[in-house]
């Protein structure tokens, strides 16, 4: 799933996605760690990058199939459902692969893609959800003509 992402973002893109998976995965496991969930002095491996790739290729190409495991053929839409409801099952079946590493990785791929890494992001999802619960009220918009002796209007 590597190649067509990069040839989507370019190399540079592409790199950064890498290091702030590996990021995320870490941090993700530091924090397990601090709260009592996970140990992280035997967390070692690439798995969070990898699973960050299966999510971010998933949400970029959702209609695209890939076969899973070469037999099952799934869309985009479908990988990035079953990646999470797999790492669920593991993180309930108290394996000792770590989960938290796996999580925090498909938790950047996906703040990743989707932009919501910015803040204005964060804003609009914020006075949406603020619509939705009743705190606010929707904005109306109105469209105003424009007066017939504007200079710049264009018939």
């Amino acid at each position: 799933v590597g190649p067509p992402l990069e040839l989507r973002w370019g190399a540079g893109r592409f790199w950064w996605f890498v290091f702030l998976c590996a990021l995320g995965g870490g941090i993700s496991v530091l924090a397990t760690s601090i709260v009592g969930l996970g140990t992280a002095d035997s967390v070692i491996g690439f798995s969070g990058v990898s699973l960050g790739f299966l999510i971010a290729w998933g949400l970029s190409f959702p209609g695209q199939s890939i076969y899973f495991f070469g037999l099952l053929p799934l869309s985009g839409r479908h990988l990035v459902w079953l990646t999470v409801i797999l790492e669920v099952v593991y993180a309930i079946s108290l394996s000792p692969i770590s989960s938290a590493a796996h999580f925090g990785g498909m938790a950047t791929g996906f703040l990743l893609v989707r932009g919501l890494w910015r803040a204005g992001r964060w804003r609009l999802l914020w006075d949406k959800l603020l619509v939705v619960v009743g705190l606010r009220r929707r904005p109306r918009m109105v469209v105003v003509p424009p007066r017939s002796d504007d200079r710049f209007n264009v018939h």
